[in-house]
């Protein structure tokens, strides 16, 4: 989102339409594919591999779901009440910095194989 105005400064409407184009497919493919890869190869080792589960956790993932939704009520032509968009106006402006709070407070960084990181230099 960050650089959609640079987009729209550099390339004019066209250029901005492009840009948000490829963004949405790459948002329907991470939230598609690589969300079922990831469920479907990675995780506890008992439920690894499991089709059935892998996929019903990518079609009841909220993001596909909001998505699903967004595309609806934007063809459909529908234009919700100003409530509504005044409300959640108001409450994704507290949300990126929430989600670095949260992502920090879950973030634990532990030293595995430190020496990698420093390797031994040629003149030793």
């Amino acid at each position: 989102m960050g650089i959609f105005p640079i987009f729209q400064l550099l390339y004019g409407d066209d250029g901005f339409a492009r840009a948000v184009m490829l963004d949405f497919a790459v948002a329907i493919i991470t939230f598609s594919l690589v969300y079922f890869v990831a469920v479907h190869y990675g995780g506890e080792e008992n439920n690894r591999g499991k089709m059935k589960e892998s996929l019903m956790k990518t079609v009841k993932l909220p993001a596909m779901w909001a998505m699903i939704f967004g595309i609806g009520i934007n063809l459909s032509g529908i234009s919700l009440p100003t409530v509504i968009t005044d409300s959640l106006d108001l409450l994704s402006k507290p949300l990126v910095p929430l989600l670095l709070i949260a992502l920090g407070l879950y973030f634990e960084p532990k030293l595995h194989k430190i020496k990698r990181l420093f390797p031994l230099s040629p003149l030793e």
